[in-house]
C-alpha cells in the first residue's frame, strides 16, 4: 500500500512540475491568441488567399501558422476561406501549415523545448504548407474542381460578408479575453491535461535513456514509429510539447520527437475522416503524404542541428526543479492557468440534465402570448461531431444561413442545436448540418 502511494505522490509531483512550468509561456501564447483573433480577421485572411499562384499559397501558409487551431478546428475556418474564394492550392497550404503549431504552442515550444524548436517547428510548418499547396496544383483538376465544390457546401449556401468584427474598445477587450481565456482553453483544457498526464507517467514509468541504443532511438526507425502513434491521436500543437519531452528525455533523438510533434498535431482520425469526404482521394492522399514526407525529411534535420548546436532540452530533467526552482511568477501563471482549465473543464464537461434526443429532428409548438393564433416552432436537432467553438460557429452559419430569419442556438456540451421561428423545413435544417461536415442522430 505504501508504495502505491509512492506512485500516486510521485505521479502528483511530476504532473505538477511540468505543468507549472509550462504556465507562464502557456498564458503568453493564449493572450496573444486573443489579441490576433480581434486583429487577424478572417476576412482579412481570405483576401489575401483568394488568388491562384504561388503567392496565395505562400501567404496561406504564413497567415495560418500563427492561428491557434487544431486539426479538427481549422477545418470550419477553411471552409469560410473556399467558400470566400480561397484557391484549392492555398486552401491545402492553410490546412497543413496551421495545425501544426500556433502562437500559444510556439511560446509554450520556447520554454519547455527551447529556442530551437520554438523557431524550427512554425519555420518547419510554413515550408510543408508551401509544399503542400504546390503539390496540390498539380493533381487532376477535375477532381480539384469537384472536391471545390463539396468544401463549398460544408457551411450551406451562406454567403461571405463581413467578419461581424466588434465595434468600440470595450467590445474588442470583451472578445479578445472571451477567445483569449474562454473559448480556447475549453479547445485545449481536456487534451491539454491528458498531454501533461501522459508525459508525466512516460517520466515516471519508463527508465531514464531507456530508447538510446535501440533501434527506435535515433534514425528513421525511431521516426516512423512517431508517425505510426501521432497520426491517429486526437492531440493539439501545445498538448503534443510535455509527451515529446518526456520522450527526449527516455532517450529519443529530437528529430524523431519533432516527427511526433508534426504528427500528432496535424492530423487525427476524426478529422481525416472529414476531409475524406470533403476533399476527395486525391487531395486527402497530398494532404497526409505532405505531412508524413516532410515530417520525415525535417526529422533528420533536427537531430542534425541539434548535435550541431549541442540542443539539450531545458526541461528534460526533474533535476530542473531542484537546481532553479520556481518564482512566484511562476506559481502565479500555474495557479491562473489552472482556475481557467477548471472552470473550462466543468463548464464543457459538467454533468447536465438529461439532453433533448430527437430521432433526427423535432418540432414543437407553443402559442404566442401577444398573438393566440399564431405560433412559435422550435426545432431541436441532436448534431454529433461538433468538438469546439469553431465547429459551433460552422454549424450556426450553416443553419443561420437556410433557417429563413429564424433563431439558432447551440448546446455544445450536449449537441443539442435550436432552432427558433423562421421558415425553414425539418429537412432543410438537418440538410444544412449535414453540409457543414456533421452528422444528425436518427
Amino acid at each position: 500500500m505504501g508504495r502505491v502511494l509512492g506512485h500516486i505522490s510521485d505521479f502528483v509531483v511530476e504532473t505538477a512540475r511540468l505543468f507549472v512550468e509550462m504556465a507562464p509561456y502557456l498564458l503568453l501564447g493564449l493572450t496573444v491568441a486573443g489579441a490576433l483573433s480581434v486583429i487577424l480577421k478572417k476576412g482579412f485572411v481570405a483576401r489575401h488567399v483568394g488568388t491562384r499562384g504561388f503567392g496565395s499559397i505562400l501567404k496561406a501558409a504564413l497567415l495560418g501558422v500563427p492561428l491557434p487551431l487544431c486539426s479538427c478546428g481549422v477545418i470550419p475556418t477553411a471552409s469560410y476561406l473556399r467558400r470566400a474564394g480561397a484557391s484549392r492550392p492555398a486552401l491545402l497550404s492553410f490546412l497543413i501549415s496551421t495545425p501544426q503549431t500556433g502562437v500559444d504552442s510556439i511560446t509554450a515550444t520556447y520554454g519547455m523545448l527551447g529556442p530551437l524548436f520554438a523557431v524550427f517547428r512554425p519555420a518547419a510548418a510554413l515550408v510543408a504548407g508551401v509544399l503542400g499547396g504546390s503539390a496540390s496544383a498539380l493533381v487532376d483538376r477535375t477532381s480539384a474542381e469537384q472536391s471545390g465544390s463539396e468544401i463549398a457546401s460544408l457551411s450551406g449556401p451562406r454567403s461571405v460578408g463581413g467578419d461581424d468584427e466588434p465595434a468600440g474598445l470595450r467590445a474588442k477587450l470583451r472578445s479578445f479575453a472571451r477567445y483569449a481565456y474562454r473559448e480556447s482553453v475549453e479547445d485545449i483544457a481536456l487534451r491539454f491535461v491528458i498531454g501533461v498526464a501522459i508525459a508525466a507517467l512516460i517520466g515516471l514509468l519508463v527508465p531514464d535513456d531507456y530508447f538510446s541504443g535501440t533501434v527506435f532511438g535515433s534514425g528513421l526507425p525511431g521516426m516512423l514509429l512517431m508517425v505510426a502513434v501521432g497520426v491517429p491521436m486526437y492531440v493539439c500543437s501545445t498538448s503534443s510539447i510535455p509527451i515529446a519531452l518526456a520522450l527526449i528525455a527516455k532517450g529519443m533523438s529530437p528529430g524523431a520527437a519533432y516527427v511526433f510533434l508534426v504528427a500528432g498535431p496535424a492530423t487525427n482520425a476524426a478529422s481525416l475522416a472529414i476531409l475524406a469526404r470533403v476533399l476527395g482521394p486525391r487531395q486527402t492522399v497530398v494532404y497526409v503524404t505532405t505531412i508524413v514526407v516532410t515530417a520525415l525529411a525535417f526529422g533528420p534535420l533536427m537531430d542534425a542541428l541539434s548535435t550541431r548546436l549541442a540542443w539539450a532540452a531545458p526541461l528534460s530533467s526533474a533535476a530542473h526543479l531542484h537546481d532553479h526552482g520556481f518564482s512566484w511568477l511562476d506559481y502565479s501563471a500555474a495557479a491562473a492557468l489552472a482556475a481557467l482549465l477548471l472552470l473550462a473543464l466543468w463548464t464543457r464537461y459538467a454533468p447536465v440534465g438529461r439532453p433533448i434526443r430527437p430521432s433526427a429532428t423535432s418540432r414543437t409548438t407553443s402559442p404566442r402570448t401577444d398573438a393566440p393564433a399564431a405560433v412559435d416552432d422550435l426545432v431541436t436537432l441532436q448534431v454529433r461531431g461538433m468538438t469546439c467553438h469553431h465547429c459551433e460557429a460552422t454549424v450556426k452559419d450553416a443553419l443561420t444561413a437556410v433557417s429563413g430569419g429564424g433563431e439558432v442556438s447551440i448546446d455544445l456540451k450536449t449537441g443539442v442545436v435550436s432552432v427558433t421561428g423562421g421558415s425553414a423545413t425539418d429537412a432543410d435544417l438537418a440538410a444544412a448540418v449535414r453540409g457543414a461536415g456533421y452528422q444528425v442522430a436518427t
